[in-house]
């Protein structure tokens, strides 16, 4: 039962996050509401409240995922490492793994970081 409601979770969390991007990208955050979020998302208000408490703290927690996600890629970035791969002329993997992390959460990144 608790593997159907992460992957529960998982999804509601994944349509808010798109719901969310998209409808700040049309109106600006200050004008999203959770009505506006519900609908989008197609999910219940009752939903959105047993995760968040109003839109800014949706945002903020994207926020603290992604950044959370971002430093644990980066942590694993060693500096003589990349100067050894450099000298021999490879990519480093790992800053592939920074790179595909940045990709991966393009539709997030370049314009919300100040949000």
């Amino acid at each position: 039962m608790g593997e159907k409601t992460d992957l529960r979770k998982k999804r509601t969390r994944r349509l808010l996050r798109t719901a969310l991007l998209e409808l700040v990208d049309e109106r600006g955050l200050e004008r999203v509401t959770v009505i506006d979020l519900t609908e989008k998302a197609e999910i219940n208000r009752g939903t959105f409240y047993l995760h968040y408490r109003d839109v800014p703290d949706l945002m903020e927690q994207i926020k603290q995922e992604v950044f959370v996600g971002l430093t644990e890629t980066m942590s694993h970035l060693n500096p003589l490492d990349m100067i050894r791969y450099a000298e021999k002329d490879q990519i480093y993997p790992v800053s592939l793994n920074v790179l595909n992390y940045f990709a991966e959460h393009a539709d997030f990144l370049p314009c919300h970081i100040g949000t």
